[in-house]
């Protein structure tokens, strides 16, 4: 049901277009398709959007010959390889060689305050013995906070 619903959808939208012989997956095909068949879109020609694909009818490309097909479909095959290369072996390699020239920033967490506690039996002014509680923070060697 669904390729039927693109395929009416594509005829009614290059009819409007103004193309005349609309067969979808016949005389109408995505650029892809096209290029493996050996064609090239001609200068100033721009697809028909039919919802989410830009589709070109068959007076819109032109053949090309099997050399400049290989070509381009080298340099396609070339293009997609490399934009799925990960990004993080040129970063894990510029951390590496900063680290080595000895300017390296590290991405460590600071580390976590040392909490220490101590109790004290101290004397009030009315002579009686109150229990007292020190807390106090420590990150590295600042001390921070104690109450």
């Amino acid at each position: 049901m669904r390729p039927q619903r693109r395929n009416s959808a594509t005829i009614k939208a290059f009819r409007r277009a103004g193309f005349a012989d609309v067969q979808p997956r016949v005389n109408i095909k995505t650029y892809n398709l096209w290029l493996e068949a050996g064609f090239k879109v001609k200068p100033g020609e721009h697809a028909v959007k039919v919802k989410n694909l830009r589709l070109l009818h068959v007076s819109q490309v032109e053949k090309i010959s099997p050399q400049e097909q290989a070509a381009v479909l080298a340099e396609k095959a070339a293009k997609m390889t490399a934009d799925k290369l990960p990004a993080v072996a040129s970063q894990r390699n510029a951390c590496t060689q900063a680290r080595q020239q000895g300017g390296a920033k590290t991405n460590k967490r600071p580390p976590l305050p040392q909490l220490t506690c101590s109790y004290t039996d101290s004397p009030s002014s009315s002579g009686a013995s109150a229990p007292r509680f020190l807390f106090e923070a420590t990150w590295g060697s600042i001390h921070s906070c104690s109450f």
